[in-house]
């Protein structure tokens, strides 16, 4: 069993605009001063709260923003929520939460074993689908979950209506063989345009992806045409080649249809041109971070990374977060 090593987070900040159905960020010009900060009153203080409150963050992992409504969701990691703030436009510095997802209120913490459908631990990645259900990848309980009408929900302590990684909602488990239907310690998730969940399974070494997600039965097996980094549904080793994988963190799909991973522990970005008909255990056949898909070692230079933590796509341009170089590539 993998237990997420905090160090080791993705920092996956995206600003994802759903009417198109796929992600793209907004331009930054000359890296100017932030003009908004949650999570700290001010822009001088960089402690967190125990117990947590509605206005206080601990270390983080993912942001998404809903377009419709402006709405802000970030997986706050350590203190096992996923946060939801106001409209964008709307917040001030400090501004407080309106709503959590994993926790029964703003000033709790909780990861009860075993889990719950109102639980989490140390959730990691997030998605969001135009009809505004939310997906989390519920890190350490080696699970995906969806929340229904995430954008508008009010009622307390809300129960996800979905679980992928787990036959149900009181499991966590990681069997010593893994199978179609079993995650360890899944980390970044991204919807393509045809609704179809990719799940970044760290432990296992692999990335699954479950076609049209909302309407599977929990437990569901993903789907075989989409295995990617092991050749088959019943190995996790990691490897250094073009069809492996060692610890995927996150991932983005491009217009064109390729999807980017970020291999950490290969350090480097895998990018497979997908299709309809692409076989398990597809090889990828673009690298970024390395000269070729045998060269694994760290590096520091334009061409070189050190444990990519996330990535994302911005139209034609791809954002790779370089995380042992401390910098955003």
């Amino acid at each position: 069993m993998t237990t997420m090593n905090r160090r080791f987070l993705p920092l996956l900040f995206t600003l994802l605009l759903l009417s198109t159905g796929s992600g793209h960020s907004q331009s930054i010009v000359d890296f100017p001063a932030a003009g908004l900060v949650l999570g700290q009153g001010n822009f001088t203080t960089g402690s967190s709260a125990s117990p947590p409150t509605a206005s206080s963050l601990g270390e983080m992992s993912a942001i998404i923003v809903d377009p419709a409504s402006g709405k802000v969701f970030v997986a706050d990691t350590d203190n096992n929520r996923v946060l939801r703030y106001p409209d964008k436009d709307a917040l001030a510095n400090g501004a407080a939460a309106e709503y959590v997802f994993g926790q029964a209120d703003l000033a709790s913490a909780l990861s009860p074993s075993p889990p719950t459908a109102s639980s989490l631990n140390s959730p990691t990645g997030l998605a969001l689908e135009i009809t505004g259900d939310l997906w989390v990848s519920d890190t350490d309980n080696h699970r995906v979950l969806m929340y229904a009408s995430a954008v508008t929900r009010v009622d307390a302590s809300p129960a996800a209506v979905k679980v992928f990684g787990q036959p149900d909602f009181v499991s966590n488990g990681t069997p010593g063989t893994p199978s179609a239907s079993s995650m360890n310690a899944p980390m970044g998730l991204h919807l393509d345009t045809d609704s179809a969940l990719w799940v970044a399974d760290f432990g296992n070494n692999r990335v699954l992806q479950f076609v049209g997600a909302e309407l599977l039965a929990d437990g569901a097996p993903a789907f075989h045409l989409g295995l990617l980094g092991q050749p088959d549904f019943l190995t996790s080793a990691p490897g250094p080649n073009a069809a492996s994988f060692s610890g995927p963190t996150a991932l983005s799909m491009d217009e064109f249809g390729t999807l980017w991973v970020a291999d950490r522990g290969n350090n480097r970005v895998s990018g497979f041109p997908l299709s309809s008909d692409a076989p398990a255990g597809t090889a990828a056949t673009r690298v970024l971070g390395q000269s070729d898909f045998t060269s694994v070692d760290p590096g520091l230079s334009a061409s070189r990374l050190d444990a990519p933590s996330g990535v994302f796509v911005d139209g034609t341009s791809l954002w790779v977060l370089d995380q042992n170089n401390h910098r955003v590539l």
